[in-house]
């Protein structure tokens, strides 16, 4: 219920910065199915299918408003939860403690925000959990099924290869030999990505595209351990994590569950170093599941403060700002993005208003006007002056693409600006009989996985 009601606001929201991209791939499997030499021609990056292609693109066959794409994302919050739920329940915890574990998925700003978006970290996150359950359960057909699923939903859930193999090491009582059974078990989710780069360069020339490229590296570590151990009141749940590990042994088979699930938690942000917040997401249900496994090691009366504590906190950082980083696609690490969404918003109804010929406009905006049906041009470098001028109004923002390349080549009249400063949409006339400015307000680069 708490799930619904945080995000029944969401449900009818245009989509948001990356969600653009995701939306588009889901509309345009709905009409090309399996139309292979289409998917050549896909116009953006392609992400991993199971999300983007086959969910998204069933719910937009029903309906291509916003609405059932958000449905879809909303069934797999609630799987995530019943899926830390059973982790907890997986690793010998008591049914309050799946339950507190619960609550503290729900509660958390991340999960609160992601839940609203119509991006692959959540529907991963849910899918790696239950493929988590499966091998800790011994279910190996259902490990190769959840793990495959999920690293055909967002390719960074192959992670679960470390945790995988020191849960078999573990089970094997530390022996350095190599079964093909166990080989198998943790390589699969590895296999399984290989497969999919092979499958992508099949169809667009590369297996990771320059943009996927720029936005992965070592120089982003620090980044992934603050989101994955601290942002977001994290470092409290990581906190009673510390305390479910003490006293565990490693020759006894839950104990070495739950050693190789906290083996998880470090190797989703050295496997898959990058730098927004909600990459991290799927380390949220196994840190949850860890720290309701310490509250037993707190006496009753503590243990009680704690949780009310750590849920009061993460309810106070539904809205606020990270102290980390505030970008434009930082923001989604909780309800504040939707601040940014609200301005966006008020823009291109006032835009509309016009009745304009043509706007130009970059990423994100370039979308969300093309989704109000007003006619768009790409406010980009490659973009011919003469269809610059062509256009009634020049959009820039805060938070965008760079457009400083399109603004210097055309002579911008201010029209309006929407929003605070540093979230603001700044929306101009086209004037091109007039001298072109020497210099516009620089833009931010967006990231998009």
């Amino acid at each position: 219920m708490l799930v619904v009601c945080t995000t029944l606001p969401a449900l009818r929201d245009p989509p948001y910065w990356d969600a653009n991209v995701y939306t588009a791939e889901g509309r345009w499997a709905a009409a090309h199915g399996l139309d292979v030499d289409a998917w050549r021609h896909f116009p953006d990056v392609l992400k991993p299918p199971v999300f983007a292609a086959v969910a998204l693109g069933g719910a937009a066959a029903v309906d291509r408003t916003p609405l059932a794409m958000h449905l879809v994302v909303l069934a797999f919050a609630l799987a995530l939860l019943f899926g830390t739920r059973a982790l907890v329940r997986a690793l010998g915890g008591a049914e309050w403690q799946a339950l507190v574990a619960g609550l503290l998925c729900a509660t958390a700003p991340l999960f609160v925000a992601q839940a609203g978006l119509v991006l692959s970290d959540l529907p991963m996150a849910a899918l790696a959990t239950w493929a988590w359950v499966a091998l800790v359960r011994r279910r190996l057909v259902a490990w190769l099924i959840l793990s495959a699923l999920a690293v055909l939903t967002k390719e960074s859930a192959y992670f679960l290869c470390v945790p995988a193999l020191v849960l078999e090491w573990l089970r094997a009582a530390r022996s350095p030999y190599a079964t093909a059974r166990r080989v198998l078990v943790y390589a699969w989710p590895g296999l399984v990505l290989g497969a999919w780069l092979l499958v992508l360069h099949a169809l667009t020339g590369h297996a990771v595209p320059k943009l996927n490229r720029d936005a992965l590296g070592a120089n982003f570590i620090l980044d992934t351990m603050i989101h994955q151990l601290v942002e977001g009141g994290r470092i409290l749940l990581v906190a009673l994590a510390v305390l479910a590990l003490r006293g565990r042994r490693l020759d006894d088979e839950r104990d070495a569950a739950v050693w190789a699930t906290a083996v998880g938690v470090l190797a989703l942000p050295l496997m898959f170093p990058a730098p927004l917040p909600r990459y991290m997401l799927a380390g949220l249900p196994l840190v949850a599941a860890l720290a309701a496994l310490g509250l037993p090691r707190l006496a009753p009366r503590p243990r009680a403060f704690v949780v009310a504590a750590v849920v009061v906190a993460q309810v106070a950082g539904w809205l606020g700002a990270s102290w980390h980083a505030n970008g434009g696609h930082h923001l989604d690490c909780n309800l504040r993005y939707r601040t940014l969404l609200r301005t966006q918003e008020a823009a291109v109804r006032a835009i509309a208003a016009e009745r304009p010929r043509t706007v130009a406009a970059a990423f994100p905006l370039w979308f969300m006007l093309r989704d109000a049906g007003i006619p768009v041009v790409l406010a980009g470098g490659a973009t011919p002056t003469a269809a610059l001028c062509a256009a009634d109004f020049f959009v820039d923002a805060d938070q965008s693409a760079p457009v400083d390349d399109a603004a210097a080549r055309v002579h911008l009249v201010p029209w309006r600006t929407f929003g605070a400063p540093g979230l603001s949409v700044r929306v101009a006339r086209i004037d091109c009989g007039a001298a072109a400015p020497t210099r516009t307000p620089p833009a931010p680069p967006p990231s998009r996985d």
